[in-house]
């Protein structure tokens, strides 16, 4: 619970450098003019800052700003008038679109579960639609994970239910799943660059991967219809830039959010935004991404008309025998059932428990190729690499069933010990106090 009381002190000086006080106080024995003029320019931000801060923060929206400015009052000043005076308050999006991206930034992060939680609320006090940040989590799937959609996920159902708000579960998508295969690749003619050519070289290497990415990634997730166009691609190019290292992805995203009609301004907005929640290098980083771009598409180097050619389409395996095989392979590694998984979604996205099932178990951990302690055991190491708050629980559940499967403790310890040279020793000194904890209660039982 943050304290709010704020000391007089404490006011004093939030106020002084927030430019709101005597001129004398902000710049000394500077000139009464300009430091007049200065405290009013400062002023102004601060206040129009302080304005969309009471919009989004609703009822207790000072408090974080006030724990803060008993720390330091600048970086209090800082928050308010650069991050909402400067940044929230741009022209060219409007604040419900700006608090979706912001928690998509966050979704892509997972390592801010207070700010995540203070912005989805944000979305909803704005206007914004609990089905939106719902829509948002499918989006995360494909660009971020399961982890992080189903944790996000989480977060929405306490935030609604501590404002007594209802909502009616995101439906179940239609049809049976058998034309997930054709609706991929009609999305991905009109998706990024030279896609047909480039999914043939995929699948030179793996055709399972260009099968999952037609029907899974543009079949099932990003031709769902409840994000408007412009929600749906600004919010990926927000993941994409916040995550980083995703330069072409960031680029087919982009190209796909101008043919759907999306402004360049508004994905120039979009990045600037991340100065704020992702930083300054994340930002510049997809600055000079789309700036490339766009002098290559003004120079007919890169094309805004679609691609005329879409492969011959299959139908796709529908989704009850996606599902049967998934829960027999769940069943099987951790004892639990696909219909219980479901169960734990149905209040809010049934579809992202189905989806764990038929696509997580179901496409990819029955498969085959490697046995099941091995996959396991990559899950693992998958997980820990990724080090955030919002792998911690899924590196719990690998660790358990890891060991279900067959996997020794030794082996899982030493496969955290062999990413030491690779994610460093913070991220496994961490993975290995959690595993400790699950290979204690193992061993005690």
């Amino acid at each position: 619970m943050v304290n709010r009381k704020w000391s007089q002190g404490s006011r004093r000086a939030f106020l002084r450098a927030a430019g709101i006080g005597s001129a004398s106080c902000i710049i000394g024995g500077s000139s009464l003019v300009s430091a007049r003029d200065e405290a009013q320019k400062e002023s102004e931000r601060y206040r129009r800052g302080f304005k969309i801060l009471r919009d989004v923060g609703g009822a207790d929206f000072d408090a974080a700003i006030n724990a803060v400015a008993e720390v330091s009052p600048d970086l209090a000043r800082f928050v308010v008038e650069y991050g909402y005076g400067d940044v929230l308050a741009r022209p060219n999006l409007d604040l419900v679109t700006r608090e979706a991206l912001t928690v998509a930034s966050l979704i892509a992060q997972g390592n801010h579960p207070l700010p995540t939680r203070y912005h989805i609320d944000g979305f909803l006090n704005v206007g914004g639609k609990p089905e939106v940040l719902v829509e948002l989590c499918f989006l995360a799937i494909g660009i971020c994970g399961f982890p992080a959609a189903i944790d996000t996920t989480a977060v929405i159902r306490d935030v609604l239910q501590e404002r007594g708000q209802q909502m009616q579960p995101v439906p179940l998508g239609k049809g049976d799943g058998t034309e997930r295969h054709l609706r991929g690749l009609r999305h991905l003619a009109a998706h990024g660059e030279n896609a047909p050519q480039r999914l043939r070289q995929l699948a030179e290497t793996s055709p399972v991967f260009a099968k999952l990415l037609v029907e899974f990634l543009h079949g099932e997730l990003l031709t769902r219809d409840g994000l408007d166009a412009k929600t749906k691609y600004l919010s990926a190019i927000s993941m994409l830039a916040t995550a980083g290292n995703s330069r072409q992805s960031l680029r087919d995203y982009v190209l796909s959010a101008l043919r759907r009609g999306v402004a360049r301004d508004e994905i120039i907005e979009a990045i600037i935004q991340l100065t704020v929640y992702a930083g300054f290098p994340a930002a510049l980083v997809g600055f000079f991404t789309i700036a490339e771009l766009f002098r290559e598409i003004d120079a007919k180097a890169v094309l805004l008309s679609e691609s005329d050619e879409t492969p011959d389409s299959e139908p796709s395996e529908a989704h009850a025998s996606r599902f049967k095989r998934g829960a027999d392979t769940l069943s099987v590694i951790s004892g639990g059932t696909g219909q219980a998984i479901v169960a734990g979604f149905e209040n809010i996205a049934p579809e992202i428990g189905q989806m764990i099932v038929t696509h997580s178990y179901g496409d990819i951990f029955s498969r085959p190729g490697i046995d099941k302690k091995v996959r396991e055991l990559t899950a693992i190491a998958s997980m820990a690499s990724v080090g955030t708050m919002t792998s911690e629980t899924p590196l719990r559940v690998h660790v358990e069933a890891a060991l279900n499967v067959g996997a020794t403790p030794v082996e899982v310890i030493e496969t955290l010990l062999n990413l030491i040279p690779y994610v460093g020793y913070p991220k496994v000194e961490r993975a290995l106090a959690l595993a400790g904890n699950i290979l204690q209660e193992k061993a005690s039982n």
